[in-house]
């Protein structure tokens, strides 16, 4: 019996050191993982969210994966579809693409590659795409055929659809939305609720803002700023250092606007105005000059969110080079 019980306890422990061995040498390949992803700039400390499938493919030269969802991902506020775990994805070149954190998604056929980023509850779909070094944040969404690249960031809530393009350094946050086959380039900002369709431009150092439309085959662009409640449409153009404004300005047909022209209050403009200052029709209500502000310190807070967010960028890069 005695000698039963020692064959018994040491096939136990047999079993049991089988067990310990398997367990240190599946924790060190999770820790080999880790080092490796940390070493190669990718996602490590956060639970990771998503996997590569295995699946691959070629865009304009580069290598994207496939993802799939390895746990329930947390409903963005902007759209309506929730991933659950096993779910596929799209497909990205690297994880560092897509952050690993809260709820940004690249879903359905979409594209991100390049140093292109995808992060907070970003979400990217249909067949759009995403590259060079643009970023995608904040509850901020990407659609349809849309393209996004360059230096370009869209955040905030707003949205980027249909065949629109947003490149250079351009900007769209807050809850604007620029769609159809619209174009927004070079240092242009669209902000606000302002809405850019149509096969609209905004270029240049141009600002659309506010809850001002730009549509049509309209053009606004060098330092141009059109904002309030005005509509520049049809093929009307605003440039130069040009200021349309207002409460149902409208600026249509095959107007320009442009050097220091000032267009203000209830106007209609289908010719030009050049060179000089529209008088107003009427002044600012202190609702519109409120709105103004607000939307003002809106861009203060989030150039200062950029601040900080260069300020860490600059401290990790130095903190990997030892200096």
């Amino acid at each position: 019996m005695k000698t039963k019980k020692i064959a018994t306890k040491k096939a136990t422990k047999k079993v049991s050191m089988n067990e310990t061995i398997a367990t240190l040498v599946e924790t060190a390949g999770k820790g080999l993982e880790k080092i490796e992803r940390e070493a190669s700039g990718e996602e490590g400390d956060e639970e990771r969210k998503y996997e590569f499938t295995g699946e691959t493919k070629k865009v304009d030269g580069h290598t994207l994966h496939r993802i799939r969802a390895l746990r329930k991902i947390t409903e963005p506020d902007n759209v309506s579809c929730v991933i659950d775990e096993g779910d596929l994805g799209g497909w990205i070149e690297s994880e560092k693409n897509l952050s690993h954190d809260k709820s940004s998604w690249v879903d359905d056929n979409a594209c991100v590659y390049g140093n292109a980023e995808v992060s907070d509850n970003g979400y990217v779909m249909g067949n759009a795409k995403v590259f060079g070094n643009a970023v995608i944040s904040e509850d901020a969404e990407v659609s349809g055929y849309a393209k996004v690249f360059g230096n370009a960031k869209v955040f905030g809530n707003a949205g980027v659809y249909n065949t629109a393009n947003v490149s250079g350094t351009a900007k769209v946050y807050d809850d604007a939305n620029v769609f159809d086959n619209a174009e927004i380039s070079g240092d242009a900002e669209v902000f606000g609720d302002a809405k850019v369709s149509g096969n609209a431009q905004v270029y240049g150092s141009a600002e659309v803002y506010e809850y001002a439309q730009v549509y049509g085959e309209a053009k606004v662009y060098e330092h141009a700023q059109v904002y309030g409640n005005s509509v520049v449409y049809e093929e009307a153009k605003v440039y130069g250092d040009a200021e349309v404004c207002g409460s149902t300005v409208e600026v249509y047909g095959n107007a320009e606007v442009c050097g220091d022209a000032w267009v203000h209050g209830h106007d209609k403009v289908c010719g030009n105005v050049t060179g000089e200052t529209k008088e107003p029709s009427d002044p600012e209500t202190e609702d519109t000059l409120k709105h103004r502000m607000t939307v003002l310190e809106g861009r203060v807070d989030t150039l200062a969110s950029e601040m900080k967010a260069t300020v860490k960028d600059i401290k990790d890069i130095k903190r990997k080079l030892n200096m």
